[in-house]
């Protein structure tokens, strides 16, 4: 990616010129890159990438206020947005067997609280799963696993989805026919996975 001043003989521009050049702005800043179409082979390790990813903006949404001034400091020494600081430190975090953090290096507390899905109903290519969150509002991500005829232990392999606290459900589409388990786990503000809770079984037609 390079910095360009007037580009395109013009005070700004943005697009794609030929398909070779895709011109923008990033940081305020006027810049020109080669265009990319990334390979999307949605390989074992690039979904749990993305769901590293979508757990960290969902966990954002709930408490933006609180992450942007914790995150400050760390964003202003990467030159960068508290968002960025704290989605970079949720992905780093994740690798690590640890949910997103509230606040950047803080230390996991093992308070998670588990729960159990409540139901797992099959339909046709779907599956639709219930539960209730957790009663202390700390616990602010919901992580579910999913195995085809057998129960899932808790590997990341078998993570599926990450949702927000207050979702409450949760629809597994487009699935294969066959008996699909389930569980869940929640994790905490400082990063706490819990336990998994009671399995459900739910078949797909």
């Amino acid at each position: 990616m390079a910095k360009v001043t007037g580009p395109l003989m013009s005070q700004s521009a943005s697009g794609s010129y030929g398909g070779v050049l895709v011109f923008g702005t990033n940081m305020g800043r006027h810049v020109v890159r080669s265009k990319v179409t990334p390979a999307n082979p949605r390989t074992a390790g690039q979904q749990r990438v993305r769901l590293s990813f979508a757990a960290a903006v969902a966990a954002y949404h709930q408490q933006t206020s609180t992450i942007k001034t914790n995150f400050k400091a760390l964003a202003s020494s990467m030159q960068t947005k508290p968002f960025q600081a704290f989605v970079s430190n949720a992905q780093k975090q994740f690798k690590h067997g640890l949910g997103p953090q509230i606040s950047p290096n803080a230390a996991p507390d093992g308070t998670a609280v588990g729960l159990s899905l409540t139901t797992a109903t099959g339909g046709v290519g779907e599956a639709t799963l219930t539960w209730t969150d957790p009663t202390d509002p700390t616990n602010w991500l919901l992580w579910i696993y999913r195995k085809n005829g057998a129960d899932p232990t808790g590997a990341v392999s078998e993570l599926i989805a990450c949702v927000p606290r207050g979702v409450q459900k949760f629809v597994d589409s487009p699935l294969a026919a066959g008996t699909w388990h389930y569980n869940v786990a929640s994790s905490d503000q400082s990063g706490s996975f819990s336990g998994i809770g009671t399995v459900q079984i739910a078949t797909v037609s």
